[in-house]
């Protein structure tokens, strides 16, 4: 009976660790799962990261093209400003001289009137007086 009692119980020791093993292959099965779709996730990831450095890089190299055309632009807006300034002061200048010369030609027309205006009163005086002759 001793035989059949440890029979009996190696049988049961059988059926546990059968019983076990079948355990530990779901569970290990469930890692495998888990770790394949960690895999994938992963994978999808390391996609999306070497994507948005690829986008960054191409973000950086516009940032500097527009940076050195900001550059250009600025000097350009000052070069523009400062030929401006000139501008209007060479206008500011060439209407001053414009006016000083009007105002110096509307006194020579007015003198060459009053010479024409006293010539014209001597002619005819001198006419009036060769006539009377």
């Amino acid at each position: 009976m001793p035989k059949k009692i440890v029979l009996s119980f190696l049988v049961v020791l059988l059926a546990a660790g059968l019983s076990a093993c079948s355990v530990m292959q779901g569970t290990y099965q469930k890692k495998v799962d888990e770790g394949d779709t960690l895999t994938k996730r992963l994978a999808a990831l390391q996609k999306k990261h070497d994507d948005l450095i690829a986008e960054n890089a191409v973000l950086k190299a516009e940032l500097a093209e527009m940076t050195l055309q900001n550059e250009k632009l600025t000097t350009d807006l000052a070069y523009v400003t400062d030929q401006q300034d000139k501008a209007a002061a060479d206008k500011e200048e060439l209407d001053r001289i414009l006016q000083s010369k009007s105002d110096k030609l509307s006194q020579t027309i007015s003198e060459l009137r009053s010479k024409v205006a006293d010539l014209e009163a001597e002619n005819a005086k001198l006419k009036a007086e060769n006539a009377s002759r």
